[in-house]
């Protein structure tokens, strides 16, 4: 048996360039979501600016489940079997417990994107979202995308390039996810 945490029985350091290499694939697999993230988060604006509430919380929903996935990448990843069938709180508890929003925030996105769907017995749409409700669905999904940015190092000039640009620099709220979609008017609350 090998004692490969040994440099002179391991010259070749096999297992740090094992884990180094499996730290890659994850980088690289959890990077695999930002495209999914910046499209979601643009919709999401695009939809809340046109008024279209009901699609903006779903993709509101959508941007923090491409978030955590991408964070749950740098973990160690969700099995192919569980993918579509973690909830949001789940994959908060098992792979970013600190993440700074509620359990209750993340259950309202869910139950946003299941609301896209009319019920089957009356064909309706079960809730009309209002103006204030997406607002604060959209806050909390900035917040994640915010953590999963930084997670995953995203540089300020890719964010700018895929969100906007800041609507002033001698703040560091400026560079938040909130006000590069908004483009400052969001300040807190979206206007």
């Amino acid at each position: 048996m090998y004692n490969l945490t040994n440099p002179l029985l391991n010259p070749f350091g096999i297992e740090q360039t094992y884990e180094h290499q499996e730290e890659q694939k994850a980088q690289e697999n959890a990077l695999q979501y930002t495209g999914r993230i910046y499209a979601c988060g643009r919709d999401m604006r695009n939809q809340y600016c046109r008024g279209d509430y009901n699609n903006a919380c779903a993709s509101a929903e959508q941007f923090t489940e491409n978030s955590l996935n991408a964070i749950a990448e740098l973990n160690g990843g969700l099995t192919n079997d569980f993918q579509n069938h973690i909830t949001l709180v789940e994959r908060k508890k098992n792979f970013c417990p600190k993440l700074p929003i509620s359990n209750n925030a993340l259950r309202r996105m869910e139950k946003a994107y299941k609301n896209r769907y009319p019920d089957k017995k009356t064909k309706k749409i079960s809730h009309q979202y209002n103006k204030e409700e997406t607002k604060r669905m959209i806050l909390d999904a900035c917040n994640v995308g915010d953590y999963a940015l930084d997670t995953l190092n995203i540089p300020l000039d890719e964010r700018f390039k895929q969100f906007g640009e800041p609507s002033e620099i001698n703040n560091i709220d400026s560079f938040k996810l909130q006000n590069l979609l908004f483009n400052g008017s969001i300040n807190g609350s979206v206007k």
